[in-house]
């Protein structure tokens, strides 16, 4: 019998509250290189991604664990549904170690810069990062990678970092620094990017994101494959 874990899903930074987003001045861009202006909130996207990874994993009977919100997922969820406050990085990794027997998902996505509006800036594509380091986050942190490659098309996936022989790349990410359980953070495209934010901003792409992270994840959480 296969040991399972709990899966561990985090989305950063704020969403909306009455239509108001909730980490103003940062993580978002106004791309005007088209009219209307497409407006990207990582926060959003991050959640678009988190609520369709959590109801995968449901669907495979997995135990599933909302780090943001700190509670169990039980029923599928909406990304509306999700918690859309900004909670503090500190409150996540403090929900986070409470279950340092599971795997962390951290869901994001990039940006060039610190501006909130402008043209579409040329850096775009995924990365997926861990730790510094050699740790039991770095052959999911790979699998992850691979399954990115393997199952879309539609964002670059980055060559990675490969100096300690695996493609992930490595950051200092205070999610990843803090927490006690194999840890994997992916930047999924960049919303700098006009292209990538086009991406971002269907819903329906976002169930694409989360079975690439599902398949990437799924044996080292220990669901048996048919």
């Amino acid at each position: 019998m296969r040991d399972i874990k709990p899966l561990l899903i985090d989305y950063g930074h704020g969403g909306l509250i009455d239509g108001v987003y909730q980490t103003p001045g940062g993580k978002q861009y106004t791309c005007t290189d088209v009219e209307p202006n497409l407006v990207l909130y990582e926060g959003v996207s991050n959640r678009m991604t988190a609520a369709a990874l959590m109801r995968l994993a449901r669907a495979e009977g997995m135990a599933v664990f909302d780090v943001v919100a700190d509670v169990w997922v039980t029923d599928p969820l909406t990304w509306q549904e999700l918690e859309q406050r900004d909670i503090s990085l500190q409150a996540r990794v403090q929900s986070a170690n409470k279950h340092r027997d599971g795997i962390l998902i951290s869901c994001h996505s990039n940006a060039v810069g610190n501006a909130i509006k402008g043209p579409s800036q040329a850096a775009n594509g995924i990365d997926i990062y861990t730790y510094y380091g050699e740790s039991g986050a770095d052959p999911i942190a790979s699998a992850i990678w691979q399954s990115f490659k393997d199952n879309q098309d539609a964002l670059r996936v980055r060559s990675g970092d490969w100096s300690d022989g695996d493609p992930d790349c490595e950051a200092g990410f205070y999610i990843l620094r803090k927490t006690i359980m194999p840890a994997v953070l992916g930047e999924i495209g960049f919303f700098t990017n006009l292209h990538d934010a086009q991406y971002l901003a269907e819903l329906q792409n976002h169930e694409e994101i989360a079975a690439c992270y599902w398949y990437g994840v799924r044996d080292f959480v220990g669901v048996q494959r048919a």
